[in-house]
């Protein structure tokens, strides 16, 4: 999928993509790093929109889905009998 896109710098956006460049690095990696700046950016105010709707929610009731076994390795409880009594629970009675 290689297309191209065309970008005519304004004065102001060549003097920040002179900047930013990198020693061996293109016009065209700055702009790459600049979309990945802004995909994380939004990513990231997703989450803290997510964290504010979720911040009253208490889950310290519902059994853990994983856990540590007698080795110190991780493992999954979601078959354990907490775990399948809990999910056995009419909706509101949890």
């Amino acid at each position: 999928m290689s297309k191209q896109v065309a970008f005519r710098p304004t004065e102001e956006d060549a003097r920040i993509l002179g900047e930013q460049q990198a020693e061996g690095e293109s016009q065209s990696d700055v702009l790459r790093r600049a979309l990945r700046l802004l995909e994380q950016k939004a990513w990231t105010e997703k989450a803290h929109l997510d964290m504010y709707r979720l911040k009253r929610e208490d889950l310290s009731d519902e059994p853990d889905d994983w856990g540590y076994g007698p080795e110190g390795e991780i493992v999954d409880l979601r078959g354990s009998e907490a775990h399948r009594r809990f999910s056995s629970l009419p909706p509101g009675a949890q």
